[in-house]
């Protein structure tokens, strides 16, 4: 078991050096001189969680310290913090925040953020509690090179496409409402109808008077 938490801590130690960019469970293995299955076998038992759930955290914890104290925009913060976009970074955060990155650091600067899990927040130097610190390499470190032009044309693509598609969406929504008015009124005029035609009948018959 000894040799267990060892080898834990060395993966622990070396995620918390390599946390902003892909780390594999095979790496991972090499570091501790292991098989993968035996390494991931004797991590779980000793953690209690995943590599990848370890990793997450740490990211996580770099992730709400910059969007706190940085005014990185989060396509860098998710390249910082190792993520391969800002999609797949704002659906991680979401998982353990509750929120959108977008969403938190609106709020934290209105001075409404919500509470995180324990791991996100740690007591800060002066006793108050601050961003957590995912490790020394966190600190320091250049802003990510900008996104290649091809990057841009395709991200503002994808914005068209969905500002097209929410257009759609909203004008099947108006023409589903003017059908239903539509059932609606066309539901009233049978009624209406269907009681004018029954009181003819009741009319005819009635026998006539001599």
């Amino acid at each position: 078991m000894a040799k267990a938490k060892v080898v834990v801590e060395r993966a622990q130690r070396y995620m918390r050096d390599h946390f902003n960019r892909m780390v594999t469970l095979n790496e991972l293995a090499a570091q501790a001189e292991m098989p993968p299955h035996l390494f991931l076998k004797a991590y779980k038992q000793v953690s209690g969680k995943t590599p990848k759930d370890f990793m997450n955290e740490l990211r996580m914890a770099e992730a709400i310290r910059l969007l706190q104290e940085s005014g990185q925009k989060l396509w860098q913060v998710a390249r910082t913090c190792g993520f391969s976009s800002q999609s797949w970074f704002s659906t991680v955060f979401r998982t353990y925040a509750g929120i959108t990155p977008k969403q938190y650091r609106r709020l934290y600067n209105m001075g409404k953020a919500p509470k995180l899990p324990p791991f996100m927040v740690i007591p800060s130097e002066n006793g108050k509690k601050g961003a957590a610190k995912a490790g020394k390499a966190a600190k320091g470190r250049p802003l990510p090179a900008p996104p290649p032009p091809e990057y841009a044309a395709v991200e503002h693509l994808f914005a068209t496409q969905e500002t097209q598609y929410r257009k759609q969406v909203d004008e099947l929504q108006k023409d589903l409402s003017l059908a239903r008015e539509q059932l609606k009124l066309a539901n009233d005029e049978n009624w209406a109808l269907k009681r004018v035609v029954e009181t003819l009948k009741k009319g005819k018959a009635k026998p006539a008077k001599a």
